[in-house]
């Protein structure tokens, strides 16, 4: 049985968070809002932005996330606190940490949740998690929010990172076994939007606001496109950048994608399409994913990480128990990389 949720209001627009956040949060009687955010974000105009649109009389209490934080353990431990019982909403912004440790909050709260907005930054919106899709409609935030004008100030390769991590969520979307009409739509734009966006990002490492306002739409396309789950190139991914203790998986999954595609994909009808909207004219999938990635200013191998032969075999074991991918294969794909 096919099951289709999005349950999620979602505001789009430039220069729209303050209205946006004020009205929903009035809409909904706010009247005590927990604000979370990760430390690179503390005073700067994404902060200062978003306290300009809690409404007036609705009382702040504050989260920040340190970096490298266990924000299920920190999810755990706010959740048994005397404050969070007058909490009515949750306002996670500017990164995927602070919008996973907002996730983990509400889930971890018992009897009546309280709103969740999210307001992502380039990096968009979490991954669902790993073990059920169920836990992925109920971590859904009630609202997004998606303001281009907030990505002003990305760190230095921020953005193309924000491009492959995109493209890698939307093809392993659209390749997944589960029949998702919606999802395979919302999948081929997010990955048209970050294939257009490449080039200026290569030639500009910043982009402008056109270009911002493109990939935040597609990052928010691949995320909703992973009502189907997670494909096994970004879990790898995930595992190798876990490995290196640094936060490159867009680099490692730029490097293992176009081989995990070439082993899961082989007789999908889907791979001329998908061949079709990234171009590149290469006479198979691997080789168009290789002539759309390979000259990215990014890591050439998986050993420039500081990655091993030992840390490829653990992150291999990220895969164990799936349908579409053995264990021996993905080592085997990670070994090509390295």
């Amino acid at each position: 049985m096919t099951l289709i949720s999005y349950p999620t209001r979602v505001h789009f627009a430039d220069a729209v968070m303050e209205h946006a956040l004020w009205s929903e949060m009035e809409k909904g009687r706010v009247r005590a809002a927990l604000l979370i955010w990760d430390r690179s974000h503390a005073n700067t105009e994404f902060h200062d932005r978003i306290r300009d649109g809690i409404p007036p009389g609705a009382d702040i209490l504050s989260c920040e996330i340190a970096e490298g934080a266990d924000t299920d353990l920190l999810a755990r431990r706010m959740a048994d606190g005397p404050e969070m019982q007058a909490v009515d909403a949750i306002v996670a912004f500017g990164s995927v940490a602070a919008i996973e440790m907002g996730r983990s909050l509400r889930r971890e709260l018992h009897g009546s949740r309280p709103a969740f907005f999210a307001v992502p930054g380039i990096d968009g919106l979490p991954d669902p998690c790993n073990r059920n899709l169920e836990s992925w409609r109920d971590g859904l935030p009630s609202v997004v929010i998606c303001d281009p004008t907030l990505t002003q100030s990305p760190a230095p390769g921020a953005l193309l990172r924000a491009a492959v991590l995109t493209l890698m969520r939307c093809i392993e979307s659209y390749l997944g076994a589960a029949y998702n009409p919606p999802a395979d739509g919302m999948a081929l734009d997010g990955l048209s939007r970050a294939i257009a966006a490449l080039p200026q990002l290569v030639a500009t490492q910043a982009g402008d606001l056109d270009t911002r306002r493109e990939l935040m739409a597609a990052a928010l396309n691949a995320a909703m496109a992973q009502e189907k789950g997670i494909g096994p190139a970004h879990i790898l991914a995930r595992a190798l950048a876990a490995e290196c203790h640094d936060r490159l998986t867009a680099d490692a999954g730029r490097l293992i994608l176009p081989g995990i595609v070439a082993a899961t994909g082989r007789g999908n009808r889907k791979l001329d399409t998908l061949g079709r909207v990234i171009g590149g004219g290469g006479p198979d999938i691997e080789t168009a994913l290789h002539c759309a990635l390979d000259g990215l200013p990014m890591h050439a191998r998986l050993s420039d990480l500081g990655l091993t032969a030992h840390h490829l075999k653990r992150a291999a074991q990220a895969v164990a128990g799936r349908r579409d991918i053995s264990q021996s294969v993905a080592e085997a794909v990670l070994t090509q990389a390295y």
